[in-house]
């Protein structure tokens, strides 16, 4: 009971991630060592305390605190070193106690971990249960975070697309705007140069026309002073012929009164004018007398200065 022992132990119990709940519990006793090794799938490692001065009650701790991975439990051994020193336990042969630790020990920690292990799985099975809960929270915040950036996706597109129809329009406008300033300036242009052709045209036209009035007139007056002029030379070759009738006539009268007497008168012109003076109304014959004429009849006279007169 009361021998001892230096060693250094160190026992490790380690927790490791695993597919299933393993619970392996393993003794091995090297004089008055005993060691566990207990693994369970929360993926923790905890190291256990180091003790130094072995003993019955070191070994207790030892392996109590070992089963459980509780560093605490190894401060409470002189409270059970002195509990079974001066109880019934201190008379009990080491080998027993050995054996009786060993047994409440692992017991013990078979019960502690089985509780450690089913409060651990309904915890699991808890964190799955909200894991799920929180997944299909995400999954709905998830959804509805995608479908507010989808509507704010939509938005932003349809705000783009409005801009865009707005720039297309303001474009569109500015564009029309500019054809019909174009089409404008064009038609004045256009108008400008056809009215310019047509007072050219006028102005050829009132040209033309005028050049052919002036031609017109031109013509007209040298029509005129041909007309003039050939009416001035008929009117002289009318007056030379009518001299020279004249003179013909004052020939043939000249010649009518050199007649002897009682010839008979035989030049129209003298018989006109006889007629003219009009002496003889009943349109008897006239002769040559002396001085003058007288009718068949012998009842009318005409002497020359009347019929020069005539």
């Amino acid at each position: 009971m009361n021998g001892t022992m230096n060693s250094t132990v160190a026992n490790t119990v380690t927790l490791e991630q695993s597919t299933k709940n393993i619970l392996d519990c393993s003794t091995m006793g090297i004089d008055n060592y005993l060691g566990f090794s207990v693994r369970i799938p929360i993926g923790l490692q905890v190291i256990t305390p180091m003790v130094t001065n072995n003993s019955l009650l070191d070994e207790f701790a030892l392996l109590f605190s070992s089963a459980l991975g509780s560093p605490e439990l190894a401060c409470k051994r002189q409270v059970i070193e002195d509990a079974l020193t001066l109880g019934p336990l201190s008379k009990v042969s080491d080998h027993h106690i050995k054996s009786a630790t060993r047994c409440v020990a692992m017991n013990f920690a078979t019960h502690f971990l089985d509780d450690f292990l089913q409060k651990l799985m309904t915890k699991l099975l808890l964190d799955q249960a909200e894991a799920k809960k929180i997944q299909a929270a995400l999954t709905n915040q998830h959804e509805a975070e995608k479908l507010k950036l989808a509507e704010e996706l939509k938005k932003k597109h349809d705000l783009e697309l409005k801009k865009q129809k707005e720039e297309w329009d303001r474009e569109q406008a500015e564009l029309k705007k500019k054809h019909d300033e174009e089409l404008r300036l064009q038609q004045e242009a256009e108008l400008k140069k056809k009215l310019e052709e047509e007072e050219k045209e006028k102005q050829a036209e009132a040209e033309k026309k005028r050049q052919e009035a002036e031609a017109k007139k031109k013509h007209e007056e040298e029509e005129k002073m041909k007309a003039a002029e050939a009416e001035k030379n008929r009117q002289e070759e009318e007056k030379r012929k009518q001299e020279a009738a004249a003179l013909e006539q004052m020939k043939k009268e000249e010649a009518e009164k050199n007649k002897p007497a009682g010839s008979k008168v035989e030049d129209q012109v003298v018989l006109d004018k006889l007629k003219k003076v009009g002496k003889c109304p009943q349109g008897y014959e006239w002769v040559r007398e002396q001085g003058g004429f007288i009718c068949s009849g012998g009842g009318h006279h005409v002497t020359d200065a009347e019929l020069n007169q005539a």
